[in-house]
């Protein structure tokens, strides 16, 4: 894709039961799928990756998804 587009990576986790002492919590497993989107993302004038340190499911991840959309809506 050509863009505009903005790809957050949630690092906090991927759903509700990805948090820490959740069942799915595997940061293993997060950090390794995390690492192979990074390592084949191709960035471009109007591509960026951002990793953030918050759950998918965070008011700060929620905030930085409008701040990236309005970036590229604008």
């Amino acid at each position: 894709m050509e863009g505009p587009v903005r790809f957050l990576i949630p690092e906090g986790g991927l759903s509700m039961i990805d948090t820490p002492g959740g069942p799915f919590w595997d940061p293993a497993a997060d950090r390794a799928l995390f690492d192979a989107l990074t390592a084949t993302f191709r960035p471009g004038p109007n591509r960026r990756l951002t990793r953030l340190p918050h759950n998918v499911n965070d008011p700060a991840f929620a905030d930085a998804l409008v701040a990236a959309f309005g970036e590229i809506a604008a």
